[in-house]
């Protein structure tokens, strides 16, 4: 018989691994609306880079929800919103600000802000990442 804290482990574990797979869709499926892209071009610094953009790809919910529930008139909305994102060595972000990009307005912001609640690998010391958030209309 399992103990009563295994128990409650297996439950823990089986609750949240659904949950973090729902996060990333896999790279075969269609793509819902929108379309999203996360990319990094540039980390100054000792974290990974590889480690920062799978982090960073790791926000497409939230990204998927500014996408949804910021207002725009016409066609629904296409471009590139670059960002600077500054990571502490605990992995904390600690400031984002936007760079660039196609995107403008409320939408943009809404993205640069979704940066901010990433949780990014830790390090030896802080580093600062370029990152360039990509959207567009879905498959439909």
């Amino acid at each position: 018989m399992m103990q009563r804290s295994t128990w409650l482990s297996v439950l823990v574990v089986a609750w949240l691994a659904p949950a973090r797979a729902q996060d990333v869709p896999p790279p075969d499926a269609p793509h819902p609306e929108p379309r999203v892209i996360v990319t990094v071009s540039r980390v100054r610094g000792p974290h990974d880079k590889d480690a920062v953009e799978t982090a960073a790809r790791m926000a497409w919910g939230r990204i998927v929800r500014c996408y949804k529930l910021t207002p725009h008139k016409g066609k629904p909305p296409r471009g590139i919103v670059e960002a600077r994102v500054e990571i502490a060595a605990n992995g904390e972000v600690v400031g984002t600000r936007r760079q660039g990009g196609t995107l403008k307005g409320e939408l943009a912001r809404c993205l640069v802000r979704t940066m901010r609640k990433v949780t990014m690998p830790r390090a030896r010391s802080g580093s600062t990442a370029e990152i360039a958030i990509k959207v567009g209309p879905g498959d439909g």
